[in-house]
């Protein structure tokens, strides 16, 4: 399966060009346990502890597990994979994760014209919509539970994000650390969370400290459970989000096969 979503998988979490992003500063350790659906519904399950370093729209996230880094950034509209065991990397845009995605709903589309009617088309429009082929007009609904649950000494309130009644993200967050909506909101400029969501996003703060979220990235489907063991909001030096010299760069021009974890890169 996918090494750069195994690199991805949601965390709570540099701003340049967006002013919609704040500056704060936020570090994380966490533990993740990550359930991967493919296009073809074969299923796939990995545990790994992740550090994760956000800045605004630019996050840092090194897989302690795979030994593995991927790093966004939103001011470059690119992110960068880093496999640290061969001293390599590789760069993709955001308008290529888009329009991957992009062409493989519109196949599926024409698959699905060819049995309509059947068992099959119902399963087929579910993973394009589970891929994020959701109309402008659906709606988002978020709700918040009265209850308080101690985590990490923050006091944090239960919180469900849904659209159209489907929850999407569902977990504790405390509103007093800074981050975690506006990694959120780099979510969905990637691709990995429906467009549709970035309004009421805007409208909402705090960082999700332990919970589930569903996303895609590419043609996999993603649910992450997650838990922040630590947290430390000082500030994090620029050359973090920066590329290490020495790395050999090599292509990232197939998205199912230079993702694999269990593959070395060539």
């Amino acid at each position: 399966m996918k090494n750069i979503i195994y690199i991805f998988a949601i965390a709570f979490p540099y701003f340049l060009l967006d002013t919609s992003y704040a500056f704060a500063d936020l570090t994380i350790e966490r533990k993740v346990t990550i359930a991967i659906t493919d296009v073809i519904n074969r299923k796939e399950k990995i545990n790994r502890i992740e550090v994760v370093k956000i800045r605004g729209n630019t996050v840092k996230i090194e897989d302690k597990t795979f030994g593995t880094i991927f790093i966004i950034r939103g001011d470059k509209k690119l992110a960068w994979q880093i496999n640290t065991l061969n001293g390599t990397y590789s760069e993709v845009s955001f308008a290529e994760i888009l329009e991957q995605k992009k062409k493989v709903i519109n196949e599926i589309k024409s698959a699905k014209k060819i049995v309509e009617g059947s068992e099959e088309a119902t399963i087929l429009d579910k993973i394009i919509t589970d891929l994020g082929d959701i109309p402008t007009s659906a709606t988002v609904e978020v709700t918040e539970d009265k209850e308080v649950e101690d985590v990490l000494g923050y006091k944090c309130r239960h919180r469900t994000i849904s659209l159209d009644g489907r929850i999407i993200i569902d977990g504790w967050f405390a509103d007093e650390v800074d981050g975690g909506v506006n990694y959120l909101k780099t979510l969905v400029h990637i691709g990995s969370l429906p467009s549709v969501l970035e309004e009421r996003l805007s409208q909402l703060k705090g960082t999700m400290l332990k919970g589930d979220i569903r996303y895609t990235l590419f043609t996999d489907r993603i649910t992450a459970t997650e838990t922040v063991s630590s947290l430390s909001t000082e500030e994090i030096k620029s050359d973090e989000f920066n590329l290490p010299s020495g790395l050999r760069k090599v292509t990232f021009d197939d998205f199912e096969d230079t993702i694999s974890p269990n593959k070395q890169t060539k």
